[in-house]
Parts: structure tokens; sequence; C-alpha cells
């Protein structure tokens, strides 16, 4: 018995070696065994970072860094045919120490030179995922020795040469390809790519400090010649990168499209996105302006995506649609339509106009950071919208319509300056959730208690002066409220039984609530005095403005035995405490760490609800 606790402490002492040496290595006894063994006789142990075998205990991962291996050395690494993924990995200790300087990497390799030949690449006829990010300055005589069985490639750090290009070109099974800091001529001739038959994805990011290259380079410049000959492609994503109109124009070639994603871009020129109407198959559009410079305007064309069902314009002030020559070409077009992020294009958001609220499929819809003060009527149109994300902006109030928004299921309206909630907002009977925190919000309407299906209800952070409705007992589902940080709230707490959190009133309370005899969920912060049960009569009326209440003449005693003490006046409920209405909506409390934060919910940040 002991000795088995001794041959798994020994074999623990033996991985936390390996990692201290930088490798980690799946199997006792294997091929990657033959590796360890080699490298340390080489005295280059510090290469190997990863290696994983399969049952038969054959090599089928590689992760090494290149630096300082000889040219027998990396082929001998690359000897094992059964190799299905290699990774060059780049020496990054943080962004102090990494291998731009090859100081870093003689410190820690002993020199900060590459291999030059790599015939062994060619002959991994079972390879499919080859990332060469790590090799910097890649040199002609790797890249033309890329197997041919690849079928996803990482490039990086790299000035592309004709020769590279028409290499890449005979990959034939390549699906999938990388190009990170890549520099690209306007003179090279990418027309071979069109072999690329299988090449679906392609990802062209830019560094946006250009570290690798010299500030003067047109580095960033996006050169449509890469892609406009890959036919094949479903997915293109650019990053950082500096757009023409004829490199966007480019994109137009591309008919097979169904995403283009295009993050922190600049645009120069007139670019209008006019090449848009070509891409008839194009199902996801996202679109993020870098703030130096932005898109200036869209054209109409963009407007014949019919089969468009996710839009992003992102980060894009004073973005407009330019007039369409067809009268009929507006958002309404866009029938397929079901996720629009609008967010963030301050200080000259995209207006309400050109029937924005029109696409008759929309489900989720994302006006985050705008500054809007008013949202129109015209949203009643959206029957299928079920998430409404319009908060951090500048609303004082909204419309009526809001009720005829019949299957919202969330709705996120924190950070803005919202005086009142439309009565209609009780219509919303598939609300789920509702964020109305951190406005000026100052009383609660009692058609909420009619939202049968609402779990969380958020009002903390308001100027609310009012009674806390009853009827919001009626909400079966109901398991969150917060009402803390506001002025007053009165009237007795909720007693429905599905209350998990609910957060009153913040510390040193000042609302005048009494608590329910089976009240289930208890105030977060201090506890209030437990409401008298006692039956109010049918009969009386309410207190005129500034008059005292007068004592009803059947006035029914007190049945749990406490002294007969008749009122003359009715009072707030006492503990020993004056109550003393605050003048200011505030009691010069600084919120705690338990305020309840705000929902930022994103289109994506929203755990893929679709």
């Amino acid at each position: 018995m002991y000795s088995r606790y001794i041959f798994s402490f020994a074999t623990l002492c033996l991985l936390i070696l390996a990692q201290v040496n930088g490798y980690i290595v799946n199997s006792n006894t294997s091929q990657c065994d033959e590796i360890v063994s080699y490298l340390e006789g080489q005295g280059k142990i510090r290469n190997l970072s990863f290696c994983k075998t399969n049952d038969n205990g054959e090599i089928i991962e590689l992760k090494i860094y290149g630096y300082c291996l000889e040219d027998e050395q990396i082929n001998t690494i690359l000897s094992y045919n059964s190799i299905e993924s290699i990774e060059f990995l780049q020496l990054f200790i943080d962004w102090n120490i990494d291998d731009n300087d090859d100081n870093n990497i003689v410190r820690r390799f002993g020199c900060a030179s590459y291999p030059t030949n790599f015939e062994a690449l060619s002959k991994l006829t079972n390879l499919k995922h080859l990332n060469l990010y790590g090799m910097k300055n890649l040199n002609n005589n790797l890249v033309t020795n890329i197997s041919k069985s690849v079928e996803i490639l990482d490039i990086g750090r790299v000035t592309f040469t004709q020769e590279m290009v028409d290499a890449l070109s005979k990959l034939t099974n390549l699906n999938t390809l990388y190009l990170s800091d890549v520099q690209v001529s306007d003179e090279l001739d990418f027309r071979k790519f069109e072999n690329l038959k299988n090449l679906t994805l392609l990802v062209i990011d830019y560094d946006y400090n250009n570290v690798f290259f010299p500030p003067s380079s047109s580095y960033n410049d996006v050169q449509g010649n890469i892609f406009k000959y890959c036919q094949s492609l479903k997915k293109l994503e650019i990053n950082n990168g500096f757009f023409y109109k004829n490199s966007l124009d480019a994109i137009g070639y591309l008919t097979e499209l169904e995403e283009l994603v295009l993050k922190n871009t600049s645009f120069k020129d007139d670019s209008d996105f006019s090449s848009l109407k070509n891409l008839i198959n194009l199902i996801n559009l996202e679109l993020i302006c870098s703030t130096r410079d932005p898109i200036k305007s869209v054209s109409p064309n963009f407007f014949f995506l019919t089969q468009l069902k996710s839009l992003t314009l992102q980060d894009c002030p004073g973005t407009t649609f330019t007039t369409s020559l067809e009268n009929s070409l507006t958002w309404s077009n866009l029938i397929n339509l079901e996720n629009l992020i609008l967010r963030n294009n301050i200080p000259e958001p995209i207006d309400f106009n050109d029937h924005l609220f029109d696409p008759p499929n929309l489900k989720y819809l994302n006006l985050k950071y705008n500054e809007y003060s008013t949202i129109p009527e015209s949203i009643g149109n959206l029957k299928k919208l079920e998430i409404l994300d319009v908060s951090d902006n500048k609303l004082i109030s909204l419309p009526k319509a809001i009720g005829d928004l019949e299957s919202l299921k969330f709705l996120y309206l924190d950070y803005n300056q919202i005086t009142s909630i439309p009565d209609e907002i009780g219509n919303l009977k598939n609300l789920i959730h509702t964020n109305l925190s951190y406005n000026n919000i100052i009383n609660i309407p009692s058609s909420l208690g009619n939202l049968e299906n609402l779990e969380e209800l958020y009002l903390n952070n308001n100027l609310i002066d009012d009674d806390l409705p009853e009827s919001l007992n009626n909400l079966p589902k109901l398991h969150t409220i917060t009402l803390d940080f506001n002025i007053n709230i009165k009237g007795k707490t909720l007693s429905s039984p599905n209350l998990k959190k609910c957060k009153y009133s913040p510390p040193r309370n000042t609302y005048f609530l009494c608590e329910l005899a089976n009240a289930t969920c208890k105030n977060q912060y201090d506890s209030f005095p437990q409401c008298e049960e006692i039956d109010e009569p049918s009969d009386v009326s309410e207190p005129s403005d500034g008059a005292d209440y007068t004592e009803p003449t059947d006035y029914t005693e007190p049945t749990d035995g406490t002294d007969d003490v008749e009122p003359t006046e009715v009072s707030e409920p006492s503990d020993g405490t004056d109550y003393t209405q605050p003048t200011d909506g505030t009691d010069d409390v600084e919120p705690s760490d338990d305020v309840e934060p705000s929902d930022d919910v994103d289109l994506f940040d929203y755990d893929e609800i679709f």
C-alpha cells in the first residue's frame, strides 16, 4: 500500500519538475520521452513546452520554441509522422519581456537565431494544424515546406513575399487562415488564391500599435488583393485595419460570404460600403469603428442585405445612411434581421428615422451608450422583440407604446434620467427581467403587479417617494427586488413566498415600511418594525391633506392580547425611534458594495441567448 503512495508522490514530483523545466509530457513511455531525452542531450530542453501522444504512444501534438534550434535539431523533432498539431510559441513573460528584444531570447535560450531548413515539415502527412506565430521573421523555406495536409494555419509577424503567396496557394486542404501582424504589398499577386477552394475562414489581425513594423509604413492599410480572390470564404474578419474605398470594394467579390466582421477599423476617403449590395448571402455584419477615423456614411445599398440576421454598428459617431434613390429602400427591407446593435455612437448617434423600428422579426435591440433622450412611439412595431437595452442614455420618459412589445422578456433602462414609468408597462406579460435602477423615478405604478412572469425587478438608486404597491405580491415568479437608495418607500414589505432577495432600504433606514409577519424575505440591511395586525373597517375614508386621521367609531380591538389603547391619530410604526422623512431624497449615505450592479447586456454578453 505504501509503495503505491510512494509511486504517486514520485510521479507528482516528476510532473512538477517537468513544468519547472518548461515542458509537459502526457505519457510515461512514449515518443514524447524520446524527444525529451534527445533535447536534454542537446541542452535544448527549454525549447519543449508541451508534448501529447495518442493511445499508442505516438506524438500527436507539440508546442515548442524555435529560438536557437539548429536545422538538424528541428528536423529531428519534426520527424514523427503521427503529429497532427504543431505550435511554435512566442516568448512572452509580460509586455516588457518578450521576443521583440533579442536580449530576452538570449537570456533564456542562449541565442536569438532560428533554424533555416524545415524540410521535415513537408513530410508530415497527418499534420492538420500549424501555428507559426512564434517564428519571428518567417522565411521562405519554412512557408514553402508547409505540409499540403494542413487545414488550419496561423502566420504572424511577417512581410509577405510573392514566393510565400505562391506557396500558400498550394495548400488546397486549407479551410482556416489566421494572419496576425503581417505586411502585404499591393504589388503582390494573389490570383492563385483562387485554388483555395476549401478556405472558408480568413482572419487578418493588424497590430494596433505597429510594434513590428516602422510607424512610417502603410502596414495597417488593408490590401483588398489578399482576400479578393478567396471566392469560397464564408467568414472574413479584419481587425485594426485602415480601409480605403478600393479595399472595401474588394469585399464585394466575396459573394459566398455569410459573416463580415470589421473591428477597430478606420475608414479613409469616401468609404461607404456600396459594394455590400453583392453580398446576397450575408447573415452577420459587425462593424466596430476606430475612434481615429470612423466611417462617415453608409450607402443605401446596405439595405439590399435582405438575408441579414445580425447587425452591429458600434463606436461610429456621426454615421449617416445616405439618401436612397428608392424611397422604399429602408430598414424595413431587412425582413430577416433578428439582432440589431447600435451601440456607443456618441456624440452623434444614429437618428431614429428611416423606419429604424420596422424590421418585423427583430428579437434583440441594443441602443446602449448613445445619449438618446427619447424613444419614439414607433418602437411598438417590434412585436417579436425579446430583449431591449437602452441603458446608459439620457432618456427622460418612456413611450406608452413600450407596452405593445408583447414578446419582450428582458428590459434594460438603467442609468438614464427617467422620471416615471408608464402604466402600460403592465401589459408586458412575458417580461422576466427589468432594470430601472439609477434613474429619477418618483413612483411605482401598481400595474407592475400584472407582470405575471417577472422574476427580477431593479428600482434602486432612484427618487421614489411612494407606497410599495401590494399588487407586487401577485407576481408568482418574482424572486429579486431592489428598492434601496430612494427617498422613502412606504407601506408594507412584500409577502410573496418565492421572494429570495429583497433590498428595501439602505443602512440607517429612512423608509416608512413595516414588515409583515409572514414575510419570507427580510431586508438585507436594517430590519423594519412589525406591521400591526388589525382589521381595517371598510368605511374609513382617506384623510385630507393636512388633516389628522380620525378614529373610526367601529374600531376593532387588537386580538393579540395587547393593552387596549385606542389611537386618536395614525402615526408611523413605532420601534422606539422617531421617523423623520428626508427632504432632499438622500440620507448622505454612501452606497455600499452591496448595491445591485447595473446589468450590462450586449448581444453576445447575454450568454448567447440566441
